[in-house]
């Protein structure tokens, strides 16, 4: 593999931001919120998605003597935030 095409290292998905600011990288692979939110806090506009390797659903992991109530409050306050459009608002906030 030439150096060119070698993949690069780093230790943070926020390096990547800089590094295709000064185009020492062509692509990058990152979250579909994390990513468009780091590229916004680093100034980086106009970014695409152009592959997408697989969708991991997020969890809440509650201890397992949580109260029934607080775990049936949450779930009922995160079923009307999908119906009242709450999280779409919030992920267009990280994109």
């Amino acid at each position: 593999m030439s150096d060119s095409t070698k993949p690069l290292e780093a230790h943070s998905d926020k390096l990547n931001v800089r590094k295709l600011k000064i185009n020492k990288i062509d692509i990058w692979a990152t979250g579909s919120l994390s990513g468009p939110y780091l590229a916004k806090q680093e100034g980086l506009v106009g970014l695409k998605q152009v592959f997408s390797f697989n969708k991991n659903d997020l969890y809440l992991a509650l201890n397992k003597d949580t109260n029934p109530e607080v775990v049936k409050k949450l779930n009922e306050a995160l079923r009307k935030m999908r119906q009242d459009g709450s999280i779409e608002k919030i992920y267009r906030q990280y994109r």
